[in-house]
C-alpha cells in the first residue's frame, strides 16, 4: 500500500505542477485506516484471522479485495492519499493494539507505542509521560 501511496503523491504533485489546481480540499494529505475499512486490492480483517484472504469472511472471488469502502471512495475523492492500514483487535471491541495477525505495534524514538495508552506495554510508559505513575 505504501508504494502506491507514493505513486499516487507523485501523480497529484504533478497534477498540481501542471495545472495548478488541486484534486480536493485533502489533495496529498496522507491518511490511515483502520483494519476495517476495505481497500480494493488488500485484506481487511477487522482483527478476525478468518477474514484473511477472503471478503469479510465469505471467499467469493467477485468480492476478495475488489470492493472499496464509501469513506474510502470520498477519501480518494478529495485527494487524501491512503498508505496504510493500521492493527485492530478483533472486531475492534477492545482497545489494545494487538492482534492474531499483525502483531503489535512497534515502539517509536521516543519508547511510546503508538495507538492506546490502555495496551499493556504502552500504559507504564505513557502513565509515567502523564505524570500518573510513581
Amino acid at each position: 500500500m505504501f508504494d502506491l501511496a507514493l505513486a499516487i503523491a507523485e501523480e497529484l504533485d504533478k497534477s498540481y505542477n501542471d495545472n495548478g489546481t488541486v484534486k480536493g480540499p485533502l489533495h496529498g494529505l496522507p491518511v490511515s485506516l483502520k483494519d476495517q475499512f476495505h481497500v480494493k486490492g488488500y485484506d481487511t480483517s477487522m482483527g478476525y484471522v478468518g477474514w484473511v484472504g477472503t471478503y469479510e469472511g465469505d471467499p467469493n472471488p467477485a468480492k476478495v479485495h475488489k470492493i472499496d469502502s464509501q469513506v474510502v471512495k470520498e477519501l480518494v475523492s478529495l485527494g487524501a492519499v491512503l498508505y496504510c492500514k493500521v492493527n485492530l483487535s478483533q472486531q475492534n471491541l477492545i482497545r489494545i493494539i494487538e492482534s492474531a495477525i499483525l502483531d503489535q505495534s512497534a515502539p517509536n524514538s521516543f519508547g511510546t507505542c503508538f495507538g492506546s495508552p490502555l495496551h499493556s506495554k504502552s500504559w507504564p510508559r505513557a502513565a509515567h509521560l502523564k505524570g500518573m505513575a510513581t
